[in-house]
């Protein structure tokens, strides 16, 4: 009787706590929309999806391996990038330096990474990348024929 009179009390004591406490606070949602960066011509000639087609290490040009074949480098207008790479996909935010040279994508788990734009055309797309390694590559792209 002692322990259902206990338990009893327990239970009003802590509804009356919870409803005696001040009301929560509540943030209103932001209405402000994230903007597009500003681009130049040459960093808006960047904003496509491109398909890996060769890797360069040490001097030596190579096909894509299989577990590279599906590889993309994808920059939009909007400041958002889609990346895959060794078969591996993510995807976060990116910008580009003045000199329209130095790409710096912030993945969505927070991890950056800085590119290099060595030669760029409308066929082509030559980027220096060191890897988790540290090996100096430069991975080649050709624009993608999937269809937008």
């Amino acid at each position: 009787m002692k322990t259902l009179a206990t338990l009893l009390l327990s239970v009003c004591l802590t509804a009356t706590y919870a409803q005696s406490g001040t009301p929560a606070k509540t943030t209103p949602t932001s209405t402000v929309t994230p903007t597009a960066p500003v681009l130049s011509d040459k960093a808006k000639s960047l904003c496509k999806e491109w398909k890996l087609i060769s890797v360069e290490s040490f001097d030596l040009v190579t096909a894509p391996t299989e577990l590279q074949k599906g590889d993309i480098f994808n920059l939009m207008e909007n400041g958002r990038y889609r990346l895959i790479y060794d078969g591996v996909a993510e995807g976060g935010t990116w910008t580009i330096d003045k000199a329209n040279v130095w790409i710096t994508m912030t993945s969505d788990a927070g991890v950056v990474k800085k590119y290099q734009i060595q030669a760029q055309s409308d066929t082509e797309l030559k980027i220096f990348f060191r890897d988790a390694d540290g090996a100096h590559n430069i991975l080649i792209y050709g624009p993608s024929t999937k269809a937008k």
